[in-house]
């Protein structure tokens, strides 16, 4: 797009929003051709800054000796030959170069006439045009082959894609370097928040700036690059070069079609790498590839399903199909039961996660799979296993309304979401699932009624008369802190350190809970700080980790490692699995129900003293989950999940179904972000928004129980 607005972008003053035209002599005299037959002409150099240099009449002698016969003092004509006298020192000075009338026959003079003006006029000429029409008053038009402002003299920099860069020098704003806001978050005004200079913003292609059109969605960007091609030389007549600028819109266009074909055209163009999902990174990664036309390429995508509508997941489908019959391979690490059926073929690892897995289980086409009475897919794929619900369907008990709702792209609607029952909120990408109840619903209920929106109301309905409890269990990283692991954030690490800590050998040499500890001095590795690791940093590439030599990744000192309960030291523990873990603290319930927790949520192969950085999005949100869950609420509490079923196998999916339904069966509700099908179909309630996303979207296009939805 920089490259666009360098090549066709016509450059304005930023003070006098006069257009700014740098033109070789050609291009001067297509323009003054393109004039109507028998335009009369008058070419003039501006030679006003000469006066500033040496008096009037040393210069009028000077172009006199040139051979030039004219010259334009105040708007008034003087031949050279006479005398010039003047009251006044003049204000303007023109040197009469020649006078022409358009026809065909006269592009040879004109040329020679426009260079010989160029060079006396220092880059600019002026020219006067008196039309054939008669009554028309003359017009002055002024071409430069330097950009300059032909009204207030300004010189700017030629049109280059850095002008545009905000990181650049010759783009950036210079109140705020570049950035747009200050540490507050608040916008510069001197360039509106788009972090560059007054020049960049002043360069239009028809009557779109370059900050303007970045905030338009990819979907608004590629239909108006559609209408280029038959209008370019109509409505940008005169840009430089309208072939190059034909071959950038079509390398742009080539580039923003696959993703409005994967689902990703609400996107807007200025949208920050990192408030993009995982999913969304991932499409606009595999877009990128589609418009190279490369062959011979090995593609590796890992769920590119994720939170797809099915409507989406076909035209992913169409794309990686696009892809194999250009002659790439592609590999796909996916579970979503369409792909599988649609493979060419498949490997399935298993039969369980971790150290129980790691064989292979499958390999063939999927219609064989289906038959293999060893594969765990297979029953899936052929229909003989489904998820289902292990409780009855629920109704609703009452209802929490949301009036009103205009955030982003929602269109003032209403929803009701009923309590006590299983909802899912589906759509496509950026219809505003997300919108309205992470950000609305969530918001809603979490802030005290005098915090909530005026437009926004929040209405109990069925005999309620309190708000109920609102967890958001969301796939956002666990803690930032280096020493987060599952052990820590179930808060079971203190309760196992308390065990070591009353063994007769710590209690001898006087050492206690806090010894333990991760986090400060005491029985941590001080080399590495109780982390296993230290970060390598090298120069020029990202720092990698290498086993701490002094623990040799254990964690802790020799004499913490002496301390042992049951025969294992706190290394061996940390290192043991959540299942594992179960049985060896079973005699201990504060730490043997969190542990069970996990388990039963399908965590079971996770290690207590894995790193949390190392969890996957889906993971940690099941974690979290898992604490929820470890803490026995027994209040009235709404669970909102945000795509819950991302990176879960069929069979990880019926032990998630079956911790919904203890949830539900406890009095709780649960409102699911969700576009699964299988788990659509569980569904006591079904909120759809659509019908399309971005703008197109944050409407209500079905509502009701599953049955009813779909219709």
């Amino acid at each position: 797009m920089r490259l666009f607005f360098a090549t066709c972008g016509r450059p304005h003053c930023p003070e006098c929003q006069t257009e700014i035209s740098a033109l070789s002599v050609d291009q001067m005299a297509d323009r003054i051709l393109d004039l109507p037959e028998g335009t009369r002409l008058i070419l003039m150099a501006p030679i006003t800054r000469r006066m500033d240099l040496m008096p009037l009449d040393e210069i009028l002698n000077h172009l006199k000796k040139d051979g030039f016969l004219r010259v334009r003092i105040d708007g008034r004509t003087f031949n050279l030959d006479a005398p010039v006298t003047l009251e006044d020192k003049p204000e303007s000075l023109e040197l009469i170069v020649d006078r022409l009338i358009v026809k065909p026959g006269i592009l040879s003079r004109l040329a020679d006439s426009l260079a010989l003006a160029l060079s006396q006029g220092n880059g600019s000429v002026v020219i006067e045009i008196f039309p054939v029409k008669k009554g028309k008053w003359p017009e002055m038009l002024t071409f430069s082959e330097k950009m300059v402002c032909p009204e207030c003299r300004a010189s700017f920099p030629a049109l280059s894609p850095r002008i545009f860069s905000c990181s650049h020098p010759d783009g950036m704003c210079i109140s705020c370097e570049g950035k747009g806001k200050n540490k507050s978050g608040q916008t510069y005004p001197e360039c509106a928040g788009t972090g560059l200079n007054p020049f960049a913003r002043s360069v239009r292609i028809g009557d779109q700036t370059f900050p303007g059109l970045m905030t338009w969605s990819v979907h608004k960007t590629y239909l108006w690059l559609l209408s280029f091609p038959d209008k370019f030389s109509v409505k940008f007549h005169g840009i430089r070069n309208i072939q190059a600028g034909i071959r950038i819109i079509e390398g742009i266009s080539s580039r923003l079609k696959p993703l409005e074909e994967m689902g990703l055209g609400y996107l807007r163009l200025d949208r920050a790498a990192m408030t993009l999902s995982g999913g969304e990174i991932q499409r606009l990664r595999l877009g990128a590839q589609l418009g190279r036309d490369l062959t011979g390429i090995l593609y590796i995508l890992d769920e590119p399903t994720i939170g797809l509508h099915p409507r989406e997941q076909e035209a992913l489908w169409q794309n990686l199909v696009h892809l194999r019959d250009q002659g790439n391979t592609i590999i796909v690490v996916e579970h979503d039961l369409d792909i599988i059926r649609k493979a060419d073929h498949v490997i399935e690892l298993g039969p369980g996660a971790a150290d129980e897995g790691g064989y292979l289980i499958f390999s063939g086409t999927a219609e064989d799979m289906a038959k293999d009475r060893d594969s765990i897919t297979g029953p899936h794929l052929q229909g003989s296993r489904r998820l289902k619900r292990h409780g009855h369907k629920r109704r609703s008990h009452g209802q929490i309304i949301l009036r009103h709702v205009k955030k982003n792209n929602l269109k003032d609607i209403t929803v009701a979401f009923p309590l006590g029952c299983l909802v899912c909120v589906a759509g496509v990408s950026g219809s505003g699932k997300s919108t309205l109840v992470t950000d609305e619903l969530y918001h809603a209920l979490r802030c005290r009624p005098t915090e909530r929106s005026s437009k926004t109301k929040l209405v109990l309905k069925g005999g309620l008369s309190a708000m109920p409890e609102v967890i958001l269990v969301d796939q956002a990283p666990l803690v930032k802190a280096r020493s987060s692991m599952p052990a820590t954030y179930m808060g079971i690490f203190t309760r196992i350190r308390a065990v070591f800590s009353r063994t007769p050998e710590a209690r001898s040499r006087g050492y206690k809970a806090g010894y333990f500890s991760l986090t400060r001095k005491g029985g941590r590795c001080e080399r590495c700080r109780g982390q296993g690791s230290i970060d390598l940093d090298l120069q020029y590439l990202p720092p990698i980790k290498i086993t701490c030599d002094l623990c040799g990744g254990m964690r802790y000192n020799r004499e913490a490692l002496g301390i042992r309960y049951k025969g294992l030291n706190m290394a061996e523990v940390l290192d043991m699995t959540v299942k594992d873990a179960a049985g060896f603290f079973a005699r201990i319930p504060g730490i043997r129900r969190p542990l069970e927790v996990i388990e039963r949520i399908g965590l079971g192969y996770l290690k207590l003293g894995q790193p949390a950085c190392t969890l996957s999005g889906g993971e940690a949100q099941r974690l979290k989950l898992a604490r929820e869950l470890a803490k026995q609420t027994r209040d009235s509490t709404i669970y909102i999940m945000d795509e819950p079923s991302r990176g879960l196998h069929p069979r990880d999916m019926e032990r998630f179904i079956l911790v919904l339904d203890e949830l539900l069966e406890q009095g709780h509700s649960v409102i699911l972000i969700e576009n699964q099908p299988e788990i659509l179909d569980l569904a006591d309630w079904i909120i759809e928004l659509g019908p399309k996303g971005g703008p197109e979207g944050g409407a209500i296009v079905a509502e009701g129980p599953p049955d009813t939805a779909k219709k």
